[in-house]
């Protein structure tokens, strides 16, 4: 390969030699790879390079196998396999966890990145009042739509800003909700995520992250940022495969002052009968409103059993599977259960949530918004 100015030539001889020594070269065996014509797909044509992680994750081997294994407990189990993998959003949150900056219970696999960011800008609203809603121009359609539709429903005004997400001059105001892409999803560009989360906090703003093109693919971390919420897809860098579920991120300070805007009738109103790892009954139960029906169990099962689901990033650390915390409880709620989670109590001294609140939902609904 031919340097440019300043660059000296690169032969395919060295770039080999590099890719040798290069301390994330074990993690490619642990993927599928494009076929050959004629091929499988495993290993077949070493010339063949693919860069579109961003539109869709490799294949893990490991992943491959397991959903075959996962089949076979699936007919072998039938519905007895409920008490297990009721509660699998929230062990494959805590996975996901690990790779944003997250602490245990603050994440939930569910649904779509778009009805998750929609469930939390509606949960922010109805806690603090209306406000505007602001994004950049250049940022994801989907994200874009979501707030459009918010805006129309509700009578808000919609704030749609030029240029890439910058601290110095991010045009909101106290009330408002502010959507941002931590990495720009066609420029690249990587957001100031401390900066910019500090610029939303002190003008009295909620800011929600997207993380689809971050996660698995650069360093994130939540915690440190004081970054309050967030989703995200586990597709592209984070390698769960097509259709997978996406997830949401709620600080646990706030998991008790937001609620759903969408109501399940499922698992979102159901407390687990016992703790499980080293959760209390009370903090799971919080965890799991942001859920809002049956949880796809397949693609959790998988992303907490499997590692290389959150290691296609140069900053990832390889770990075993953590120990099973697999529970026996069974779920509490039934058909015509009418003890279910009690309403959140609002906080009447938190400035940035006032104690002035929308209309409670009816005594004896199920709490939702929590990640």
């Amino acid at each position: 390969m031919a340097g440019g100015d300043g660059v000296d030539p690169l032969s395919r001889t060295d770039a080999e030699a590099a890719d040798a020594v290069d301390p994330l070269a074990g993690f490619r065996a642990r993927f599928t790879h494009l076929a050959a014509p004629g091929g499988t797909g495993v290993h077949d044509d070493p010339d063949l390079i693919y860069l579109d992680g961003n539109s869709l994750g490799r294949l893990p081997v490991a992943t491959r196998d397991r959903l075959a294994a996962l089949t076979t407990e699936w007919g072998e189990r039938l519905v007895s396999g409920w008490p297990d993998w009721i509660d699998a959003p929230l062990r494959a949150g805590d996975v996901i966890a690990e790779v944003v900056g997250a602490d245990r219970g603050e994440v939930v696999v569910c649904d779509s990145t778009t009805v998750n960011l929609f469930k939390l800008a509606g949960a922010v609203l109805d806690a603090r009042g209306p406000g505007a809603l602001v994004t950049d121009r250049a940022n994801f359609p989907t994200d874009r739509y979501v707030l459009e539709g918010i805006a129309a429903q509700r009578g808000l005004d919609l704030r749609l800003f030029d240029g890439e997400p910058d601290a110095a001059t991010l045009q909101c105001d106290r009330g408002d909700v502010v959507v941002l892409s931590h990495v720009g999803y066609r420029s690249g560009a990587l957001a100031d995520l401390p900066a910019l989360q500090a610029a939303a906090d002190a003008r009295g703003a909620t800011l929600i992250w997207d993380l689809s093109h971050s996660a698995g693919a650069v360093p994130v971390d939540l915690g440190a940022a004081g970054a309050e919420l967030a989703v995200g897809c586990t597709y592209k860098y984070l390698n769960a495969g097509p259709g997978a579920p996406a997830y949401l991120y709620v600080a646990t300070e706030l998991q008790d002052r937001l609620r759903s805007p969408i109501w399940g009738a499922g698992p979102a109103a159901c407390a687990p009968a016992q703790p499980q790892s080293d959760r209390s009954p009370v903090r799971r139960a919080a965890a799991r409103r942001g859920q809002i029906g049956t949880p796809r169990r397949t693609y959790v099962r998988i992303a907490r059993g499997e590692r290389t689901f959150a290691c296609n990033s140069a900053t990832a650390q390889a770990r075993p599977p953590a120990a099973s915390t697999t529970s026996t409880a069974t779920c509490s709620c039934s058909a015509s259960a009418t003890a279910r989670t009690p309403p959140c109590t609002w906080p009447s001294t938190a400035s940035r949530f006032p104690s002035a609140s929308p209309t409670a939902p009816p005594s004896g609904a199920p709490t939702a918004g929590a990640g």
